[in-house]
C-alpha cells in the first residue's frame, strides 16, 4: 500500500612524506635501501561513474629519483608474475608505465574491470623498489532485458508511464548488484533545466528480502535515501530524488515483479514536493 502524498591536505601530505621516508631511512644501516611509493586513494569528482573511476595519490620516499605507474588488468599481470616473475615485472613497469618524478596524482575513469594499479619507485643510481599496487574493482554490467518505469506527479503534464528503460546485471562482483539507467528526457519535468533526474539506481536485496541501494547517499532526514542529480538550478539550488526506504512502501513485489518506490523531489534550500509513486516492471525472471 502507497501512503497518501503530502505535500588541512598538505600537513597530511607532509606527514605522509615524512613516515614514508623515516621507514627508508630506518633501514640505511642494513644494507637494505630501496626507493619506495606509497599509494593513497582520493575522493572521485562528484560528476564522476563510482562503478569505472578511481583517484589516486602516489607519495615517493626520499630515496626515490622518479617512479613509474603501470595499469593493467589484474589477471594479466598475475599471469605475466607467474610466466616471468616478479623482477620481471618490475622490470615491465619501469619500462611501460607512466614515469612520475614527485607527489603526483592519477585519475581514470575507464576501468570496467578489475585492474591492478602498480607503482615502482627508482633511485638514481637506478636501483629499482619494490612494486607497490592498488586493486580497483571496477564494475562490469550486462544488460538483462527492458525494464518499464512509471511515475507521477502533481497532474497529467508531470507524469511518466512504461518507459523502457535498461536493467543491468554485473558480471565481475559478488554479490551481484542490479542497475536501472533511466532517461527522463525533458518533455514530463518541468522543461528542459529538470532533465535526466535519475540517471541509474543501483540495488540488490538485502538478507532480510528488502531493497538495498548503492548509489546515492544518506539523507538527513533520518529514513530517507537520496539520489544526487546530475545539476542544480539557480533557483532552487541542488536538486534530489528522496526514497522512503520504509518496507511498507518501498519494496519488491515478489508476484508482479515490479519494484514499489515512494518518493519525493528535495531541494538544497529546503522545499519539497509531494510524496509520489514510483513503480518498475522488471524483465521476465529468471535474471
Amino acid at each position: 500500500m502507497m501512503k497518501k502524498y503530502y505535500y588541512v591536505v598538505i600537513a597530511i601530505i607532509t606527514g605522509l612524506w615524512l613516515s614514508s621516508c623515516s621507514k627508508a631511512d630506518d633501514l640505511a644501516g642494513s644494507g637494505d635501501v630501496l626507493p619506495a611509493v606509497t599509494i593513497f586513494l582520493n575522493d572521485i569528482p562528484a560528476s564522476a561513474d563510482p562503478d569505472v573511476t578511481v583517484n589516486l595519490l602516489y607519495i615517493p620516499n626520499s630515496l626515490c629519483d622518479k617512479f613509474y605507474v603501470l595499469i593493467e588488468k589484474k589477471a594479466d599481470k598475475e599471469a605475466f608474475i607467474t610466466a616471468n616473475g616478479l623482477d620481471a615485472y618490475r622490470d615491465r613497469v619501469v619500462s611501460n608505465g607512466t614515469q612520475y618524478s614527485d607527489i603526483s596524482t592519477m585519475f581514470d575513469d575507464t576501468l570496467s574491470d578489475t585492474y591492478a594499479i602498480t607503482a615502482v619507485g627508482v633511485a638514481k643510481n637506478g636501483t629499482k623498489g619494490n612494486p607497490n599496487e592498488f586493486i580497483f574493482n571496477g564494475i562490469n554490467y550486462a544488460l538483462v532485458g527492458t525494464a518499464y518505469y512509471s511515475s507521477s506527479w502533481f497532474n497529467a503534464d508531470t507524469q511518466v508511464s512504461n518507459l523502457p528503460t535498461s536493467w543491468y546485471k554485473s558480471t565481475n562482483i559478488d554479490p551481484v548488484i542490479y542497475k536501472l539507467v533511466v532517461d527522463m528526457g525533458p518533455a514530463w519535468i518541468m522543461g528542459p533545466a529538470w532533465t535526466n533526474y535519475m540517471r541509474s539506481m543501483k540495488l540488490n536485496w538485502n538478507s532480510d528480502g528488502k531493497l538495498a541501494f548503492y548509489n546515492g547517499t544518506e539523507s538527513p532526514r533520518a529514513g530517507y535515501w537520496m539520489y544526487p542529480t546530475p545539476f542544480g538550478t539557480a533557483t532552487y539550488g541542488a536538486y534530489w530524488q528522496e526514497i522512503d526506504l520504509d518496507p511498507e512502501y518501498t519494496y519488491y513485489d515478489f508476484d508482479d515483479n515490479e519494484i514499489w518506490m515512494d518518493t519525493r523531489r528535495v531541494v538544497a534550500v529546503g522545499t519539497f514536493a509531494g510524496w509520489f509513486p514510483v513503480y518498475i516492471k522488471l524483465p521476465p525472471l529468471p535474471w
